[in-house]
């Protein structure tokens, strides 16, 4: 693509590419980065943002056309960041003065992202302590260094916010977390509602997920849209929710309930019930079927074996996995796939489930 686009134009190119750290998978991104490792156009340029990840470093690194900057080595990223400080209280000018916006560019050790979430906190009225300037002291006391100060950050927003309800907020983070790609939060709760009711384990709502993720507008996106797929703002967030030892995070339980979820959201979504007889002739690509298959029903078709396989082996699971392959519902699996342009993945489940069953299960 990058060959056909310096051919079609004939001023030279800059291209951006911001937060790579943030693409959905590893595989993915091992794409994009074998391209920029390749040989690119000399009239062209391109712009990558991300965290140092191994993956990323372990290519690029020793490329020699590769020049790499750490944004946290540059001094006028201060002078950013206490320009963006001093507009985003602005409208306090009675509680914050210059001081006061130099202390916080301080503490963020040229974090862009501290900055921000230290603006969303110290500017919040929807928690308990409400007074701006405790606010700010509470964030500027924090000790703290380098990215650690955004799992200070991190812990000052949840402590206030899940003081009603730690467990509640576990198992919801534990959901998100533990999905392997984003849903909406139409999508979780519908997954939600097919979890597993074990006599000794916890259960929470819909209503109980719309509470917790209402509260956390400024840490992830989707928290106040049922239809945008909820994902942290940074990255950051998730890793310190999964080493937090204040919660208990626990993420095999999470994947034992999508496990669970997607089989049973298959057993009554399928088969699919979105081809119109008029049209039955028309390819997939053109009818576009997968618009009409629900999230949570196209997730659970193309992840229910790797849910499966990260699942200790137990006895219930096995005889839902061995009820999915009775009569047509393997056809129908395999016709929704088809239908979502993903038909390739069912080579990797099946193979899932047959590890499963050999290794977990002996």
């Amino acid at each position: 693509p990058l060959d056909v686009a310096s051919k079609a134009v004939t001023a030279p190119a800059v291209i951006v590419i911001d937060g790579l750290d943030a693409s959905v998978s590893a595989d993915f991104r091992k794409d994009i980065l074998l391209v920029l490792a390749g040989k690119v156009s000399s009239d062209t340029r391109i712009l990558v943002t991300s965290r140092p990840l191994k993956d990323i470093h372990d290519i690029l690194h020793s490329t020699p056309h590769v020049r790499h900057i750490s944004i946290d080595d540059l001094p006028v990223t201060e002078d950013d960041i206490q320009l963006y400080i001093s507009k985003r209280l602005s409208h306090l000018p009675n509680v914050f003065r210059d001081v006061d916006f130099q202390k916080l560019t301080s503490k963020s050790a040229g974090l862009f992202k501290w900055a921000r979430l230290a603006c969303d906190y110290v500017t919040d009225t929807t928690g308990v302590h409400q007074d701006p300037k405790s606010r700010f002291e509470a964030v500027t006391s924090a000790t703290g260094n380098g990215t650690r100060l955004l799992d200070g950050m991190y812990r000052s927003i949840l402590t206030e916010i899940t003081a009603p309800g730690k467990v509640t907020f576990s198992c919801v983070m534990a959901q998100i977390i533990a999905s392997l790609e984003p849903l909406p939060m139409t999508a979780l709760t519908s997954m939600q509602e097919h979890f597993p009711r074990d006599d000794d384990g916890y259960h929470y709502t819909g209503n109980d997920m719309q509470q917790v993720l209402s509260r956390l507008g400024s840490l992830v996106i989707g928290a106040t849209d049922s239809q945008i797929p909820i994902r942290p703002l940074h990255p950051s967030f998730y890793d310190f929710l999964k080493d937090w030892s204040d919660f208990s995070i626990y993420l095999p339980s999470a994947q034992r309930n999508f496990a669970f979820a997607s089989l049973h959201v298959m057993k009554y979504g399928l088969p699919l019930n979105t081809r119109d007889p008029e049209s039955a002739y028309l390819l997939n690509t053109v009818i576009r079927e997968k618009d009409c298959i629900a999230p949570e029903l196209s997730y659970a078709c193309r992840f229910w074996a790797a849910h499966v396989r990260a699942t200790s082996f137990e006895t219930s699971l096995a005889k839902e996995v061995e009820a999915f392959f009775e009569g047509q519902r393997p056809v129908f699996w395999l016709e929704a796939l088809a239908q979502n342009g993903c038909l390739n993945v069912s080579v990797e489940s099946l193979s899932s489930i047959a590890d499963w069953y050999t290794i977990v299960g002996s």
